[in-house]
């Protein structure tokens, strides 16, 4: 089995990337993020964009 791959994610760039198999992966900490399902069974994940000072 090889590497998973990772792309950003338009507008996040630098911040989130996804894998192929859908996760969500916070450059920053290097960790998979959470998600929840909303009613219907749609998944979802928040994105937040940082503040620019």
């Amino acid at each position: 089995m090889g590497d998973v791959k990772e792309k950003d994610i338009p507008g996040f760039e630098g911040i989130y990337k996804v894998t192929e198999n859908g996760d969500i992966i916070s450059c920053r900490k290097s960790k998979k993020l959470s998600h929840g399902i909303k009613p219907g069974g749609y998944a979802f994940v928040g994105l937040v964009m940082p503040l620019i000072s």
